[in-house]
């Protein structure tokens, strides 16, 4: 995979849509302080672009979208109304964003959706890109496993495995159960990956959008009235990512190779970071900053372009090579447990706990019946090529989790998130006079980029570890 480059500048070969609500100016901002700063954005192999819903825009709002778009030349507004919620929007702008994007960024390979509170570690995202390989529907996130209820846009039935998500909608699945005759059956289980990043192969993204399912879905929902869960309360949210999953599902395709970042618990370790607090290791390609505040941000880029954190971390995409088709999408803790399970079984056969056992598996580790299943699951794993800083003594590569909460005191952090904040205020400024009351009270004050936290586990400083401490020194912080 190469970058093309026209008159100085380099063709995308990663087009990436951060999902932001309109007033979301400030969290905005935090993205540019951080990720938006790596040469591959800036240099134009990837091209970063705010995702907003725009259609209908207040005066207010648009003054502040085109004040940042004059700036910065990185919002693509798309047209869904500027006043969905949580419950329509995602799934809204998803569906936007990958219908404009393969239009706008015709060289771009791949077509990638993440949050605006997801930090990207751009470098090591596009080498992982360069060493997929496969048919040309690829689908790469962090994967688990759900079921989807069509007709109120609900999911139900997870599981970090096939098998246990399989466990978990065996009642849904049944056209006699009482969710199945409110609600009508599920489909799945299926894999989805994770919202905070979603990349698929820019052909993927046009089939999905041509899909003449996903386009019933999208009309059927943009008109829909308030929604309820199977609790019988209103829908407070439907869940994109999972509903993109079902998509490839429902309405299959063609063969897709679909690449997860972990397999759940300690398996997203190397690769994901996603916490409340503010930890990450030195191989992550991505950290999930639920607070959002901007220092964290501007912490994690600060952790990852220092030199003493750098390790030279290489990825890898492991396909089976003897596993085709249903059979590839079976974990490896999943074939594990079922050898043991199979052994127990032999070796006891009057034993009632280990007859359960082997009639559990029996039942749902049986092989995926399904036209999805003409794909290919793979992994992606830490090479063994590193510099020691991320390899133990054995040679294996460290998954040591760092704090990074104190570097969010030190005083260059809180420069660079004090400028973002100030830049932020500075957009909004100019529309605060034409906000409705409501609104600005609501956005109130700017924040500031703070040193303490106001709860005790996200207190600056607090469980620090050494190795956090002694980074922070070496920027000098002080």
């Amino acid at each position: 995979m190469s970058a093309v480059r026209t008159q100085g500048r380099q063709q995308p070969v990663l087009a990436v849509g951060i999902l932001s609500a309109p007033e979301f100016v400030q969290r905005r901002m935090a993205v540019r302080a951080s990720w938006l700063r790596w040469p591959e954005v800036t240099e134009g192999q990837v091209a970063a672009r705010f995702a907003v819903r725009c259609l209908g825009a207040p005066v207010w709002m648009e003054q502040v979208l085109q004040a940042e778009t004059s700036r910065y030349a990185d919002v693509a507004c798309l047209a869904v109304p500027h006043n969905e919620t949580r419950v329509r929007g995602p799934v809204l702008m998803l569906a936007a964003w990958l219908a404009y994007a393969p239009r706008t960024f015709p060289s771009a390979q791949f077509i990638g959706k993440c949050d605006d509170d997801s930090y990207l570690h751009i470098p090591r995202l596009l080498q992982l890109l360069r060493t997929v390989r496969g048919p040309p529907l690829v689908y790469l996130g962090k994967m688990a496993w759900f079921h989807w209820l069509p007709g109120i846009f609900e999911h139900i039935g997870f599981g970090y495995e096939r098998s246990l998500a399989n466990n978990a909608g065996k009642n849904c699945r049944n056209a006699s159960s009482i969710v199945a005759q409110q609600f009508g059956k599920c489909e799945g289980p299926f894999p989805f990956a994770a919202g905070y990043l979603i990349v698929v192969s820019t052909l993927l993204a046009a089939t999905l959008t041509a899909s003449p399912g996903l386009q019933a879905d999208v009309a059927r929902l943009a008109r829909a009235p308030i929604m309820l869960k199977l609790n019988g309360k209103p829908q407070g949210a439907v869940m994109e990512d999972v509903w993109l999953g079902s998509i490839a599902y429902r309405y299959p395709l063609g063969p897709i190779t679909y690449v997860t970042l972990g397999e759940g618990a300690m398996d997203d370790l190397p690769l994901i970071s996603d916490s409340w607090g503010l930890r990450t290791t030195r191989t992550a390609l991505l950290v999930h900053v639920r607070s959002k505040a901007v220092e964290r941000l501007v912490a994690v880029d600060e952790f990852f372009r220092s030199p003493q954190q750098d390790c030279g971390a290489s990825l890898r995409v492991d396909c089976p090579k003897k596993l085709q088709g249903c059979s590839s999408f079976v974990s490896k803790s999943e074939r594990y447990h079922q050898r043991l399970v199979r052994r127990q079984y032999r070796a006891y056969p009057r034993d009632p706990q280990f007859q359960l056992r082997h009639l559990w598996w029996q039942t749902h580790f049986s092989k995926l019946d399904h036209k999805f299943c003409s794909g290919l699951y793979c992994r992606v794993a830490l090479s063994t090529a590193m510099g020691s800083n991320c390899t133990l003594a054995n040679g294996r590569p460290s998954v040591e989790q760092m704090n990074l909460l104190p570097t969010t005191c030190g005083e260059h952090v809180v420069r660079r998130a004090q400028a973002a904040i100030d830049d932020g205020e500075e957009l909004m400024s100019s529309a605060r006079l034409h906000m409705p009351p409501e609104v600005r009270d609501r956005l109130g004050a700017a924040p500031r980029a703070k040193k303490q936290h106001p709860k005790p586990w996200m207190v600056c400083g607090s469980g620090a570890s050494a190795n956090a401490r002694s980074w922070d020194t070496a920027r000098g912080s002080s």
